[in-house]
């Protein structure tokens, strides 16, 4: 640990970095929870402020209930809480959903953003440490009826850039309850977010006292006027507020790797 939090100051200083973010999937006990608090304790250790300190986690309990979240709370800047993946064709309750919703249907399994983000702070996270992820893909499922509904596996790939969807012959569906989006065609679902979605879960960010969206990965975006990236920007400054902002977190490997529940 001491060689890697070394050779992790000299990286941040060579190429004159403001922080590290450190993205350990994932921490699946109490020990290696342990282990985890004090490896983000070694890092402020050699990398104090001003210097920023951060981590990518995923919203779900599978994996926070093992972080000593109260004590990292004291070590880092922020929390990159990876509000994404919460269905996909290899993990899930076994019908299709949506992957990043804000919100989950009342009785239905699976996590939500505002789940993850109520947990990390019931248990002693700041909410003014916590970014909300935005996924810049799309996952998908195949041989369904549409959303809700049994599948057989993925559709013509895995994963999609949201700046290629919704795919020819798709239509594009908003759904206001859940805060979330989702493209059917052809016995095809591809779960994903766009403009309207991520304005609205900015807005959420601003009235809760998050720290700002994050987004894997920028090459994902739409471009212009279509941009999420852009779309969540302002919506999070259209009250004033200088604090609020927006940060891409393309330099983790959290997005597109299959979560462990």
């Amino acid at each position: 640990m001491h060689r890697f939090t070394t050779s992790a100051r000299e990286v941040v200083e060579y190429y004159g970095l403001d922080g590290i973010d450190i993205d350990w999937e994932y921490p699946r006990s109490v020990e290696a929870g342990q282990q985890f608090l004090e490896l983000m304790t070694r890092l402020r250790q050699v990398l104090p402020q001003p210097y920023r300190l951060s981590t990518a986690l995923p919203a779900g309990e599978w994996v926070l209930e093992f972080i000593p979240l109260a004590a990292l709370a004291k070590q880092i800047d922020a929390l990159n809480l990876m509000a994404y993946d919460f269905v996909g064709a290899h993990w899930g309750p076994g019908v299709t959903g949506h992957q990043a919703q804000l919100y989950a249907s009342t009785g239905e399994s699976g996590g939500s953003g505002n789940a993850g983000v109520q947990y990390v702070i019931d248990r002693g996270l700041p909410a003014a440490k916590i970014m909300l992820g935005i996924p810049l893909y799309g996952r998908t499922f195949e041989s369904t009826d549409g959303l809700r509904r049994p599948f057989q596996g993925t559709g013509r790939q895995e994963a999609y850039l949201v700046k290629d969807l919704p795919l020819p012959g798709m239509q594009e569906v908003y759904d206001p309850a859940a805060v979330a989006v989702y493209a059917y065609g052809d016995g095809e679902l591809i779960t994903y977010d766009s403009k309207d979605s991520v304005t609205k879960k900015a807005e959420y960010a601003r009235g809760k006292g998050l720290a700002g969206l994050f987004y894997w990965q920028i090459a994902g975006d739409r471009f212009g006027g279509d941009s999420l990236i852009r779309a969540g920007f302002m919506a999070l400054n259209s009250s004033g507020i200088d604090t609020a902002h927006v940060a891409d977190e393309s330099i983790h490997q959290g997005g597109l790797q299959e979560p462990q529940p």
